[in-house]
């Protein structure tokens, strides 16, 4: 009785038991829970012997499974715990948290295997956004250290690269207006390994002509996202192919100005832009903006030491400066020159 009732539980439970025997054995199936129903599988498939435990792993975790079997086996350890992936009949796949108890004989042989396969493909999906956002937040904080960098371009540089690092995707490209908002340009890029920049080209795109309602959608909102399947004729071949993941638009303001935009291309893989990854490219964006900000205001700083506030000429201290230098330089090369003074 006692038996009955203790296969009725594990029936109804959401986890698979199941007995197999040693490798010595090939695994073959002693006894499996009529609920393997849930991967899709029948009882009798692994049974009958049609399918075996070991079928099941997927390819991509089989050698780490067996190599836990193994190094649990040295170690003379009969209770253990694999996390690994299982193939269900469909294709598709699930993580499984697999408490397994081993039956050794007196020679030190496995006679089987007792597993219990729990669905942990949630707990997974939660531990993974968690290692994520402890990774994002990781990177940022190396941003910002970058950011103290003195020269902007280098400052910018260490964003793109650094985020591109992260994400693992074809490109990064800073897209700067023309004055008129009418144009932009490459200005800054980082690329992966083998992707072509497209800065280094000289790329000038017309807002009218090559990005047709792009700059209307960059004013309304805080995002662009378009995938590969999408319509692309708003785009020039330059950032789009038939293949990838397609890219994401973020427009870059300076205070309340338009400087243009960051573009996030992902022209090779398949590529998801889910709500975390969005929130990750929102706070590289910022971060762009600030250190464009930045590089403002000490321009500002700079013009109101070097220029007089009321004409916007060159004051006297921006003369000595400049003499200090041309006389620097004259003394280098071993030259002479004058200095006219009129009053």
């Amino acid at each position: 009785m006692s038996r009955q009732i203790a296969e009725e539980i594990i029936e109804r439970s959401p986890s698979v038991a199941i007995r197999v025997t040693g490798p010595e054995n090939g695994y073959t199936t002693l006894f499996v829970t009529e609920n393997i129903s849930s991967y899709g599988y029948t009882k009798d498939d692994f049974i009958s012997g049609k399918i075996r435990w070991i079928d099941i792993v997927h390819p991509d975790d089989l050698e780490m499974v067996s190599d836990v079997l193994q190094k649990r086996h040295e170690e003379k350890k009969d209770r253990f715990n694999i996390v690994y992936r299982v193939k269900k009949a469909d294709g598709t796949s699930l993580w499984v948290n697999d408490t397994t108890v081993v039956e050794h004989a007196l020679d030190g042989k496995i006679v089987h295997y007792d597993c219990i396969m729990r669905d942990y493909t949630d707990t997974k999906s939660r531990i993974a956004k968690i290692e994520d956002s402890l990774k994002q937040k990781a990177v940022l904080n190396n941003i910002l250290q970058g950011m103290h960098d003195a020269d902007l371009d280098r400052a910018l540089q260490t964003i793109l690269e650094k985020s591109g690092d992260y994400l693992g995707i074809s490109r990064i490209t800073l897209f700067k207006n023309s004055r008129n908002h009418t144009r932009c340009k490459a200005a800054n890029e980082w690329c992966n390994t083998g992707i072509l920049p497209l800065a280094g080209q000289d790329v000038i795109l017309d807002y009218e002509n090559d990005l047709p309602g792009v700059m209307s959608a960059l004013m309304e909102s805080d995002s662009i996202i378009v995938h590969a399947g999408d319509d692309q004729s708003v785009f020039p071949k330059e950032l789009m192919t038939e293949e990838g993941g397609g890219v994401a638009l973020f427009p870059v303001h300076v205070q309340e100005e338009l400087f243009g935009f960051l573009c996030f291309n992902e022209c090779i893989k398949d590529g998801e832009w889910d709500n975390d990854k969005i929130v990750f490219l929102e706070n590289v964006t910022r971060l762009v903006s600030t250190a464009l900000l930045r590089k403002r205001n000490e321009q500002v700083i700079t013009n109101m030491a070097l220029t007089d506030q009321l004409t916007g000429l060159h004051n006297r201290y921006y003369l000595e400066k400049r003499l200090d230098y041309v006389a620097a330089k004259a003394k280098e090369i071993t030259q002479s020159g004058y200095v006219l003074f009129i009053d």
